[in-house]
């Protein structure tokens, strides 16, 4: 008989989860376990290794999610006469299996964690208001003793405990996987280098907080705020709620979503990469540009002294306040000429550590 795993992933269908989700299938061992993986029907994701089944789901809201966690993957499994050994959700949220077996939840929205109240009456806040005041219902929905969490970050992990009064012993804490600068593109970026080039790739979601940003140029000098120029990987129209005539002043160049090795160039080319994002489960481009010994401005959270450890190049500013990140703007306009050491990258605890993890839970259950 084979040893099903049952991986729940519908929702991950773009940005930092489907990153997950491709890190997550391209270090499946090639091992004793048949890995069943329910994706998105709208990714276009191909494996041909044996132990991989992907098998596409049509669920267009989180209500039809949410049914499919409770019944509709339970019923699936039944229906093929399957019995697993295990199940994954690399969603936040665990789903019913009906069996008594190690159970694992990849938790990376930190929404719920972050202390801030939402507003459920603005537009661009009621996804967070649900994020913080619903969701952990659902979090809280299927977990049971047998249930194992993994986080990116060991202050996620205290945050995970303290909220759900999950035990620690059960939280693990497992990076993503550290893409190497070997993938370059050999095209570079066309930049203006008589200026100071500040790069934020980000999605334009109220929480990566570009407004920030524009505020802050705004503050400069005249005679600075014109040298600055501000490259973002969204559309113009994406940003339209905080774009105004006065921010009309900004530079900014609207590069729309480029490809991971063009975001590697634009580390190298650019002088500094600014991120003023407030909510995070680890802030991969950091990492990533300080792998690269890049100029780096980052809000002052527990997430980015965390990834950042050590690294000498990267200034801290208070996410929340304008005249700060200008004043770093004007400091790094004096400096931008400085040489910093490269972060050495530490793929400690990744996804073979996952894996073993999860191996030896089957193992001691058997």
């Amino acid at each position: 008989m084979k040893n099903h795993i049952i991986i729940n992933a519908t929702a991950l269908t773009d940005g930092g989860a489907l990153t997950i989700l491709n890190q997550f299938l391209k270090e499946i061992p090639d091992d004793e376990y048949n890995y069943i993986v329910f994706i998105a029907n709208k990714i276009n994701i191909k494996y041909t290794q044996n132990n991989i089944t992907l098998i596409p789901k049509n669920l267009k809201s989180f209500i039809e999610r949410f049914l499919w966690d409770c019944f509709g993957l339970k019923k699936w499994i039944n229906k093929k006469n399957i019995i697993p050994v295990a199940s994954i959700s690399l969603q936040n949220i665990n789903f019913r299996i009906g069996y008594k077996i190690p159970n694992f939840v990849y938790f990376h929205n930190s929404i719920p964690l972050f202390k801030k109240k939402w507003n459920i009456f603005k537009s661009s806040e009621r996804t967070f208001w649900f994020y913080k005041n619903i969701y952990p219902f659902f979090i809280r929905l299927f977990l049971n003793n047998k249930t194992e969490i993994f986080v990116q970050l060991d202050f996620i992990k205290e945050e995970f405990s303290d909220s759900f009064n999950f035990p620690k012993d059960k939280i693990h804490v497992v990076r993503p996987k550290i893409i190497s600068s070997k993938i370059l593109d050999t095209s570079k970026p066309k930049l203006d280098y008589n200026k100071l080039n500040l790069f934020y790739p980000a999605t334009p979601l109220i929480h990566k907080n570009h407004n920030v940003l524009l505020q802050s140029i705004l503050l400069l000098s005249d005679e600075i705020k014109g040298k600055v120029k501000l490259y973002l990987t969204c559309e113009e129209k994406d940003l339209k709620n905080i774009l105004s005539e006065e921010t009309n002043q900004v530079d900014i160049v609207f590069m729309g979503q480029i490809s991971y090795s063009k975001v590697f160039n634009m580390y190298i080319e650019s002088d500094a990469l600014v991120f003023p994002s407030y909510i995070e489960t680890f802030g991969l481009p950091l990492i990533e540009s300080a792998s690269l010994g890049s100029s780096i401005i980052a809000a002052d959270l527990p997430y980015s002294r965390e990834v950042l450890e050590t690294y000498k190049g990267v200034n801290y500013v208070k996410y929340n306040d304008p005249k700060l990140w200008s004043e770093q703007i004007e400091l790094l306009n004096k400096n931008k000429d400085q040489i910093h050491e490269s972060l050495k990258l530490k793929n400690k605890n990744s996804w073979p550590e996952f894996f073993n993890i999860i191996k030896n839970k089957i193992q001691n259950n058997a």
